[in-house]
């Protein structure tokens, strides 16, 4: 979903614009006595143009324009990933490297959900700004311009990888492809000579609150340690898949259809491609999603919703449905358990946000991958709920508090 919330920052920009302060450390260095840069996951990138900091703020004209105190540099990157089945396919996103003299701490910024190919991070326009590309409306410039090196995978399904469906909630996929980018960005920072301090942060809103966990959790499962995060916020994401599926599929209306129909076609799509359509959806649904294809890249979501319906059993198979519900469906469950996200002992600071009123995932289901996650063993973790909150209004609560405690300061 796309965040318009360039209006909630006026309260707290001033304050932030004193506080981004940085430490210093060496370059990253591939360890070769010659000097020589050896790529082994970037494959390219190019460098396509520079934003002042008047520029960014003309977008966002509610920001306090001190606040917005660098240039921001843009990189398009490709870089080498896998896709679920295990094979090696390119990636690509955005890099925004303010322009300053001391070393930045480096944010991994994830996007909220999209489904138009113009909303992928990496396919920014600088000469035009769009506002429904992601690399806007997730705040990625306000955070360049304020000091911080932001990173903002596209995923797989878009930008290099479009050739692809994108594997909508399959978190194992995108904690890698995450985490492949880190790798690529650290390549990028000794060809271009970007001072990094060596500080990690991880933050995202709606599918970017999933996909910070699922970066979280591939950085502290690997086993070279290369990247340590030292705070991780997400905020309106999807967590506890198994119980939440069952929670979404009792409902008798569908709050936003899109996210359902995206959701299971994909897992049919990487899990179950020999069935047909018709296991998950109903007539004329089934066929639509294919032979419209809904879901590769040409429709905004409002448009894919216009093509869809908002009634539960009109648009997924009663079958499928009511066996799901009842504890049926062990290899679909088995699929989704396997990109849980709850059963994992976090030890990065973590916090989670959710609305009290969110009508997309309910927040039942957020309070109970909480519980989940204590359970798991993840000890440094703290659950806000924002009083009244809907999916989109919570946002204004999750950036103004993440970027405080980024900064140190609550």
């Amino acid at each position: 979903m796309l965040l318009n919330i360039n209006r909630y920052f006026s309260a707290f920009l001033i304050l932030l614009f004193s506080l981004v302060i940085f430490s210093s450390c060496d370059l990253f260095t591939d360890g070769d006595d010659d000097g020589v840069t050896l790529w082994n996951t970037l494959i390219s990138y190019e460098n396509i143009g520079t934003l002042n900091s008047d520029e960014i703020s003309d977008f966002y004209p509610s920001v306090i324009k001190p606040f917005l105190a660098y240039d921001v540099m843009v990189y398009r990157i490709v870089y080498r990933t896998e896709e679920p089945n295990g094979n090696q396919v390119q990636a690509s996103g955005l890099v925004l490297v303010p322009e300053r003299n001391n070393p930045a701490t480096l944010l991994s910024l994830h996007r909220s959900a999209i489904f138009h190919e113009s909303e992928a991070p990496s396919n920014v326009s600088l000469q035009s700004p769009n506002g429904s590309n992601t690399a806007w409306g997730n705040l990625g410039f306000v955070f360049g311009s304020a000091g911080f090196i932001t990173i903002m995978p596209d995923l797989l399904g878009w930008g290099s990888s479009s050739n692809m469906l994108h594997p909508f909630m399959l978190t194992i996929s995108d904690g890698m492809v995450g985490f492949d980018m880190l790798l690529a960005t650290t390549e990028l920072f000794e060809s271009e000579e970007i001072r990094w301090n060596g500080e990690l942060l991880a933050g995202g809103y709606s599918q970017g609150g999933t996909s910070t966990l699922a970066l979280t959790r591939a950085v502290e499962s690997d086993p070279q340690n290369r990247f340590e995060i030292s705070k991780a916020s997400a905020g309106g994401g999807a967590y506890n898949l198994e119980d939440l599926t069952a929670v979404l599929l009792e409902r008798s209306e569908i709050t936003f259809p899109p996210y359902y129909a995206f959701f299971l076609k994909a897992y049919r799509n990487y899990y179950f491609p020999t069935d047909p359509m018709n296991r998950f959806f109903n007539s004329p649904y089934d066929i639509r999603i294919v032979s419209d294809e809904l879901f590769r890249g040409g429709y905004f979501g409002g448009q894919i919703e216009e093509r869809l319906t908002n009634q539960t059993d009109l648009l997924i198979r009663n079958t499928f449905r009511q066996q799901y519900i009842s504890g049926g469906e062990p290899q679909f469950r088995e699929a989704l358990m396997n990109n849980d996200l709850t059963f994992f002992s976090y030890q990065t600071p973590l916090r989670i946000y959710h609305g009290e009123n969110d009508e997309i995932i309910p927040h039942s289901e957020a309070v109970r991958s909480v519980d989940n996650l204590r359970n798991a063993g993840s000890r440094d973790l703290t659950f806000y709920t924002v009083e009244e909150g809907t999916h989109l209004s919570t946002a204004e609560t999750f950036f103004y508090e993440s970027f405080l405690w980024f900064l140190g300061q609550n």
